[in-house]
């Protein structure tokens, strides 16, 4: 071995030796930005898969909502149909009859798609909420993580979070 490689190597394991210095003392000088992390993912975690929840049930109740407009535009045609026929005065009483009971009925289903609508908005509010605590929460983490020197630190998306909690289920 020559003396120019005896000098490589020595300066290459003194670079080895540096950097491993550097790695120990980041890490233990970092040691509570790196539990405040592990702290706001698990709060990550729970925010990502109210998220997932929030959204499952505001889906369901677009859909419950949609069919209850789709029956309710059904009824309607019936009711004009019946009504003109009655404004008309070509309406015997029992078919008058059947038409206010018809009137009522239909609007006892408004009431309950109203409420439906309601129920679908105050779901919007919380979805919007749990992406809300979700975005500033990753953000935290990416920050600090930052600050760490470590931009590239993976953040859970919302559906890898609601996975890895185990929420295979999600039910609202």
């Amino acid at each position: 071995m020559t003396r120019l490689s005896r000098i490589f190597l020595l300066s290459l394991a003194l670079l080895a030796v540096g950097r491993l210095g550097v790695e120990v003392y980041d890490w233990a000088a970092h040691r509570q930005e790196r539990e405040r992390i592990r702290g706001l993912r698990t709060r990550l975690l729970d925010a990502g898969v109210e998220v997932v929840r929030s959204h499952a049930h505001e889906d369901s109740l677009a859909a419950a909502l949609r069919e209850a407009d789709e029956a309710l535009e059904r009824e309607h045609r019936l009711l004009e149909e019946s009504k003109v026929r009655a404004l008309r005065g070509g309406a015997p009483p029992a078919l008058y009859a059947a038409y206010r009971e018809a009137l009522d009925r239909y609007n006892r289903q408004v009431a309950v798609r109203n409420a439906r609508a309601r129920a679908r908005w105050g779901a919007q509010v919380r979805k919007q909420e749990a992406q809300t605590r979700y975005d500033a929460l990753a953000d935290s983490i990416r920050g600090m993580a930052r600050a760490l020197g470590d931009p590239y630190y993976s953040v859970p998306l919302p559906a890898e979070a609601a996975s890895e909690r185990g929420a295979q289920k999600l039910d609202p």
